[in-house]
């Protein structure tokens, strides 16, 4: 072999490697940032520059086309991004919102447009360990806390993760760092219930397991933005098969599916109004009904309206919002003779009160026209390629239950949140990419035949 072919060869070799290497430490960046979104910025914000990073230079490399679709929603986050920047300037807290406005969203329509078929398979593999370790770690810490078992979290692991737990009147409430994760993983994993398995998608039994983690995690945990999400998931799954459903292919939920559900959604109302009467006694369940009750207004059992702080930041935003109401007031702005808290005013809970009063109805337009197209991107990939519509129905869920939860809890506001909404069009991409649709089809447990969801 000549010098020439053996240095062509070297260098593919190392490529090979490179090439295989590189996704999996993707995966653990994203798995470290399912299991601690919100904490340990020394290790988390490096790490989304790594991503950032890895994700640009894989572009260059194999300089992917990129959809249309894609560039008009860049176009219009980063025309979003200027416009509340230019309308904020002087605002106290202006330079905080430049990571939540620029940085993230630039960092995740990057890895969007690096995705590959094998890093979304890495990514799913890490989300099902994220699940099962925030999920895992809470239920045994909360029942160690009451008593149930020995308290075998140790504590230096309980204050790397911000576990804590308090117990009332036989109920209990707990936090994580990574329990926020659940509000898009519960709803990716119950809503991927509904559909078969592609080549992304875990086996069905795992996806179960996680699902039921979550779900438990968030009512022991009393997250009621959480719990209510997971309930969704089913239907903003069935929604989005709906929505991504085209003519020439059997999108409709296949017969296996809809006997499943049907008997189990049968048999489940069955054991709940069998069991209610208990049930509903038990401390967690009874404070997550009662904070679903108060989330939608009602009075809870103990006579306080827990909504009237959130009806009172919305009376203030709204009456900030009117000083303006076209241009919106820009980011970092606090709304005149109200503050939730002293070190971050311009952060409230009504996200969307909040992003209505920042940048007016011009902004929300924008916002609106980003939806849409995102939308026409999903349908368009879903019509080329339908081999991966599960897993992006699942991503759609996910997404979806993100932005719900959104609207009473400043998720978003907290860039190790904001993959979920991306999710989606990463999924979108790879369905786009000739050679990756040919392994989806490949490596999909039915050999890619054109089977119903």
């Amino acid at each position: 072999m000549t010098e020439a072919g053996e240095r062509h060869r070297s260098e593919r070799g190392a490529g090979s490697i490179t090439d295989r290497l590189v996704p999996i430490g993707v995966a653990f960046g994203f798995g470290w940032i399912f299991v601690s979104p919100v904490s340990h910025n020394y290790v988390l914000y490096p790490l989304f520059a790594l991503l950032g990073f890895i994700a640009l230079v894989t572009i260059m490399r194999r300089n992917p086309t990129i959809d249309m679709h894609l560039w008009v929603i860049a176009f219009l986050t980063g025309a979003l991004a200027l416009y509340g920047m230019i309308r904020g300037n002087g605002n106290t807290g202006l330079v905080f919102t430049i990571a939540i406005f620029v940085a993230a969203p630039a960092l995740y329509l990057l890895c969007a447009a690096a995705a590959s078929l094998r890093l979304l398979r890495l990514v799913m593999i890490a989300a099902v360990v994220g699940t099962l370790t925030v999920s895992g770690l809470l239920l045994i810490y909360v029942a160690g806390e009451a008593g149930l078992i020995p308290q075998i979290v140790p504590s230096r692991l309980e204050e790397f993760t911000g576990l804590k737990a308090t117990f009332r009147d036989g109920s209990s409430q707990a936090r994580s760092w990574g329990l926020s994760s659940l509000a898009a993983l519960g709803p990716i994993w119950v809503g991927s219930l509904l559909v078969r398995r592609d080549a992304v998608l875990p086996h069905w039994m795992v996806r179960l397991v996680c699902g039921i983690a979550a779900l438990a995690t968030a009512v022991v945990s009393s997250r009621t933005a959480v719990v209510l999400v997971i309930g969704l998931a089913p239907l903003l799954a069935i929604a989005l098969i709906l929505i991504l459903r085209h003519r020439d292919h059997h999108t409709r939920l296949g017969r296996q599916a809809r006997l499943l559900w049907a008997g189990g959604s049968i048999t489940a109302v069955i054991v709940l109004l069998l069991t209610w009467p208990k049930l509903s006694s038990w401390g967690p369940v009874a404070n997550v009904v009662d904070s679903i009750a108060s989330f939608f207004g009602a009075v809870s059992t103990n006579g306080e309206a827990n909504q009237d702080i959130r009806s009172d930041q919305a009376w203030h935003l709204i009456r900030a919002w009117q000083a303006d109401p076209i241009l919106g007031s820009g980011f970092g702005a606090i709304p005149f003779d109200y503050a939730r808290t002293s070190e971050r005013p311009w952060v409230l809970e009504l996200q969307y009160h909040l992003l209505l009063f920042n940048v007016g109805l011009v902004g929300i337009t924008m916002c609106l026209a980003i939806l849409v197209i995102g939308l026409l991107f999903l349908r368009q990939a879903s019509a080329r390629r339908p081999e991966l519509v599960p897993t992006l129905v699942v991503a759609g869920t996910g997404a979806i239950a993100m932005l719900i939860a959104n609207a009473t809890n400043p998720y978003l506001q907290a860039p190790g949140h904001q993959w979920a909404v991306f999710f989606p069009l990463a999924v979108a991409v790879v369905m786009l990419k000739p050679t990756e649709a040919v392994d989806a089809a490949r490596l999909a447990p039915d050999g890619g035949a054109k089977r119903k969801l």
